[in-house]
């Protein structure tokens, strides 16, 4: 078949055409690089250069993450290097310096002025931000109330709520006033079940939900916590009023927003002895820069004014002129200044005579009629009141005589007086195996014979130090009238059992640690009975207190009852017997017999020389001189009250001073009363949460890079609260209390190990983070290499192939020449 021109130079330029395409591939090839640039280059290829490419995109974020979170490691490293090396080693040095006698309070109050600089300066360290964000601040930061502390609810004991008397609260959320707002009345016998009706009412509020305001409600140990849900300064939680406050703790408490992850904070509450009814808001800084980091007092001085009072202020204790034995004030300080009251003390000592069944309780004496033997009652008395349990002794088995006896307190001595109605003579038979009281009560192992009527004997010694008698001391609260009872962990235990017939388990229950009147500790005490109270005993035990002078308590496990209720005073484990009045001995209150009146009075502890007699947030510490303290000395006990400001009382008026604010209260009928009190401490709060920060190292892989503050500077999970500990330490600076700056040292040292824990924590992890940086480099590395191999030219194969193309395109542009050299004749012939 004869091929045309026509055709001939049709194929001519399409090859010379394809021939410079490809020779403009490969140009573009060797230009970039690249053998696949689109898609229609490899279609298999571009796919899987895509996949690479995603991969690379992927590891070099997790470098750029990795990358930032080291810097951030780096900071906080050096944060908590100068928080050990520079903040807490200072607070070290102090501890130290100031615990030395040649330190007095001046130089006390000079070092807890630079402990307050120190402060804010340890304020800054995890405040600090990388970029915008904090250091330490966990995940979120969110403004939050913080409650005061009240008893865990239980089962034995549950927060109780009823309707149309403590059910009502409300709040104020980001700025947003909710309405009324009513929990649901019933009793609550755990705190995450009241933490969860609380966040169930608040977030179903209208108007809080219309404005998109909500909050996270958890209970911490003793107190609730209420988080807004939002972040940042504008987050902020508080209750505002309600008649549930006072029940669920938010009764005062402290108020702080979101806008770092630590704030400076004063907590507000109410003296316990409070007999008004008016409740005080949770308290709130207003300006930092005002804050002296002293603690604070309110005391109404009626019900339409009250004194605002410096709660650091020192104590000073002393011995009365009076007194007749040898101590002396070693030391005497505020030791919890959340306690203090103001008001004057007594330290009374008095010899304490304990009578025990069978061990020297029995008296042989002849009335006249032929020997008998009294029998005293077991218990602990004092001189006098052991006179009148030996002239009842005496009396019970004399057939009618009748005996004066009484006790010199000055002397320490009894005498005993035959009364003259009596008309025959006493013999006193202390020289008989079975007057076993013989040395209890100051006499000689001889008889003391024919005593005539209206004549008498007394003691043959002073009964201070006799077997069986121990001076002890007591606190008396002048100025309220009263008796102070010291609950510590070493006298806060008591065995019971009210099993049917006692055949069950003990149980042993808990007294909550503080001071007490007598009410009070009978309030507490009826409190933990029933709260560990046997099914079967379906009516509640009760218990009281005598008064200031008959100090014994009653208990009565009431009628209706199927088991007795029993003591075991006598039981090692029961630590309490001394403060609540009963020698060691088991006491059984029978079901609907009369109460059970414990056998001596409360309030009492054992005197030791040096050691501490706290009450009511003071410690005061007497030491033997010449000589020892005697039996009936005295010593004083007032705070040097600093008096900040007198103001008059608007209920819900805001009260501010020192950089803080709060208010009270006393609407509906709730007004406050004379003496009543109302406490402000500052300190510190945390507004982050327990999460540590972390970023993506893999898919579904992250690594742990920035702690929280709570781990390092909170210790909630039984470590130190490191702020907490510098507060201590200021606090004893202030109020002159050696004891107080030696334990808050050991906080101080706890801290700094804490601190220096989680800075090796920090350095591991960012030991960790450089080996994770690096095989982030090596991944991608590895997948580069991949993706070049798919989509990277060989440069000397396109080279050749670039070569070859040019020879390929000359040959074809000259034979398209000769093609092309065509005339009219070619198409003649």
């Amino acid at each position: 078949m004869r091929v045309s021109d026509a055709s001939n130079f049709s194929n001519t330029i399409f090859y010379l055409t394809q021939a410079r395409v490809r020779q403009a591939e490969t140009q573009q090839q060797l230009a970039s690089g690249k053998r696949i640039t689109k898609a229609s280059d490899d279609p298999i290829g571009f796919g899987k250069a895509l996949d690479y490419r995603t991969t690379v995109a992927t590891l070099e974020q997790r470098q750029s993450g990795a990358t930032l979170a080291s810097s951030q490691l780096d900071e906080a490293d050096s944060a908590l290097q100068n928080a050990s090396q520079s903040v807490l080693a200072r607070a070290e040095e102090l501890a130290v310096a100031m615990t030395n006698s040649t330190n007095g309070a001046a130089e006390r109050r000079d070092a807890a002025a630079e402990l307050k600089g120190l402060i804010s300066q340890m304020l800054h360290l995890p405040n600090f931000k990388w970029g915008d964000r904090s250091l330490f601040t966990g995940a979120t930061t969110r403004g939050r109330l913080v409650g005061t502390s009240i008893a865990p609810p239980s089962a034995g004991a549950p927060t109780t709520i009823t309707a149309g008397s403590n059910d009502t609260l409300t709040f104020k959320v980001d700025g947003v006033s909710s309405g009324s707002i009513t929990l649901t009345a019933g009793s609550y016998a755990t705190g995450d079940s009241l933490a969860a009706e609380v966040q169930t009412r608040v977030n179903a509020d209208a108007t809080l939900t219309a404005a998109g305001k909500s909050v996270r409600v958890t209970f911490v140990t003793d107190h609730l916590v209420i988080a807004s849900n939002s972040y940042g300064s504008s987050s902020t939680a508080t209750v505002t009023a309600g008649s549930a406050r006072r029940s669920i703790g938010v009764a005062g408490g402290t108020i702080s927003n979101g806008a770092d992850p630590f704030s400076l904070a004063v907590q507000t509450g109410e003296a316990t002895r409070n007999t008004g009814g008016a409740v005080v808001s949770p308290g709130l800084v207003t300006d930092a820069s005002k804050l002296t980091f002293n603690d604070y007092l309110l005391k109404f001085t009626s019900a339409t004014a009250y004194n605002i009072y410096n709660a650091n202020s020192g104590l000073i204790a002393a011995g009365a002129g009076a007194n007749t034995g040898g101590g002396i004030v070693s030391q005497s300080s505020v030791n919890d200044p959340g306690q203090v009251t103001l008001d004057s003390y007594a330290v009374r000592f008095k010899n304490i005579s304990t009578v025990q069944t069978g061990v020297n309780d029995t008296i042989r004496f002849d009335p006249g009629t032929g020997p008998v033997t009294a029998t005293l009652a077991a218990g602990q008395y004092t001189g006098a009141q052991l006179a009148a349990q030996i002239k009842s002794a005496l009396e019970t088995v004399s057939g009618g005589k009748t005996y004066t006896v009484a006790f010199n307190e000055t002397t320490a001595k009894y005498s005993i007086t035959n009364d003259i109605a009596n008309g025959t003579s006493l013999s006193l038979l202390f020289g008989n195996p079975l007057s076993t009281a013989t040395a209890l009560t100051g006499f000689s192992v001889l008889d003391k014979p024919a005593i005539a009527a209206g004549a008498g004997t007394s003691s043959d010694v002073d009964t201070t130090g006799a077997p069986g008698v121990t001076k002890q001391s007591n606190v008396f609260n002048i100025t309220a009238g009263t008796n102070i009872l010291n609950i510590t962990a070493a006298n806060n235990t008591l065995v019971v059992n009210d099993t049917a017939g006692g055949a069950g388990s003990d149980t042993i229950i808990t007294l909550a640690a503080g001071s007490y009147t007598g009410a009070q500790l009978a309030t507490e005490l009826a409190g933990k009975l029933n709260a560990s109270r046997a099914a079967a005993n379906t009516v509640a035990y009760t218990a009281s207190y005598g008064s200031v002078t008959a100090r014994g308590f009653t208990i009565n496990d009431p009628a209706g009852n199927a088991n007795s209720l029993i003591l075991k005073f006598g039981d090692s484990r029961s630590t309490a017997a001394q403060i609540l009045g009963s020698t060691p001995v088991t006491v059984t209150d029978t079901v609907g017999a009369s109460a059970t009146t414990l056998n001596s009075d409360a309030g009492n502890s054992v005197y030791s020389s040096d050691g501490n007699i706290d009450f009511d947030g003071l410690r005061v510490v007497i030491t033997d001189g010449g000589s020892a303290v005697r039996n009936g000395d005295v010593f004083s006990a007032d705070q040097a009250a600093t008096l900040i400001s007198s103001n008059l009382y608007s209920s819900k008026g805001v009260v501010s001073f020192d950089g803080l604010q709060l208010s009270i209260d006393g609407t509906g009928g709730t007004a406050p009363v004379a003496r009543d009190i109302f406490r402000v401490l500052t300190g510190q709060q945390y507004n982050g949460d327990r999460s540590d920060s972390a970023i993506e190292i893999g898919n579904n892989v992250t690594t742990a890079t920035l702690l929280n503050g709570d781990s390092v500077f909170v210790g909630s999970n039984g470590g130190t609260n490191v702020f907490a500990a510098l507060q201590s330490l200021t606090r004893a600076l202030l109020s002159n209390n050696v004891d107080g700056i030696q334990t808050a040292h050991d906080s101080l040292t706890s801290a700094t190990e804490q601190v220096l824990e989680a800075q090796g924590t920090i350095g591991a992890r960012a030991n960790r983070l450089v080996g994770i940086q690096d095989g982030l480099g090596q991944s991608k590395a590895d997948i580069e290499i991949l993706l070049s191999g798919i989509e990277d030219i060989d440069f000397a194969k396109a080279a050749s192939d670039l070569t070859i193309q040019q020879l390929a395109l000359q040959a074809a542009a000259q034979s398209a020449s000769r093609v092309l050299q065509s005339s009219l004749l070619d198409y003649l012939r």
